[in-house]
This record gives structure tokens, sequence and C-alpha cells, in this order.
């Protein structure tokens, strides 16, 4: 995942598209805050037509390693 990426809502005259780029759910990133839910469900109340994303591994089930846990290792 990209340290530090912005989810961009687009609003147009057909619908709303919120491109998210790359992203990773981390409780403890190195880099940046963690995730704000709630600013991600009161988008969701807003309306969202199509998400446009990418995340390695997000077909895969179960969680991933927190980077603050192989923060040391680097």
């Amino acid at each position: 995942s990209t340290p530090e990426t912005n989810a961009l809502l687009i609003t147009t005259a057909v619908g709303n598209v919120l491109h998210t780029a790359d992203w990773k759910l981390d409780s403890a990133p190195i880099a940046g805050q963690a995730i704000n839910p709630q600013l991600y469900r009161s988008l969701g109340q807003t309306g969202i037509d199509v998400v446009v994303c990418d995340s390695t591994n997000a077909t895969v089930a179960g969680h991933s390693v927190s980077e603050s846990e192989l923060f040391n290792g680097l």
C-alpha cells in the first residue's frame, strides 16, 4: 500500500464516484493517521454510485499485518 494516499469524491450530473486509489485499513500506520470509519460511513450516506479502488490482496480473506509491526525489520 502507498502511504498517505487520498480519496476523491467525484460528483457528476449522472452520479457520484468515490476513487480511493491504493488503500490499507491499518489501525497503527507508520505514516499518517488511521482510517476514520465514521467519515466513510457518512460518504456512503451521500449516495455513492461507483467505487474505484485498488488494494493488494483485497480478495484474500483475513487481515494483513500492521505496518507498525514490520517497521523495525525494514
